[in-house]
């Protein structure tokens, strides 16, 4: 896990995502859509196999967010503060 809350929310937000489904911003003229990823639903499953794909979304989820901050040398700023230094 991470020690700051901005990469904790958004490997939080990845991993909810990935279980309920993406939403593409849509190609030009058109709407968004939603990519669902059945491999990381749940429903129906026995409670241990549940358990190990919630697992394997959070760690999914958490290096996606190391490969975006650490290996591509991306801050991740609150909007709150992000609005404080336009200001």
């Amino acid at each position: 896990m991470f020690p700051d809350e901005p990469r904790r929310k958004a490997a939080a937000l990845i991993a909810e995502n990935l279980t309920t489904g993406l939403e593409h911003p849509g190609e030009p003229g058109k709407p968004p859509f939603t990519i669902v990823l059945p491999m990381f639903r749940t429903t129906g499953m026995p409670p241990q196999m549940a358990v190990a794909v919630q697992t394997s979304t959070a760690r999914i989820a958490e290096a996606i967010v190391h490969l975006l901050t650490v290996k591509n040398d991306l801050r991740l700023i609150p909007a709150e503060d992000s609005c404080r230094t336009s200001a």
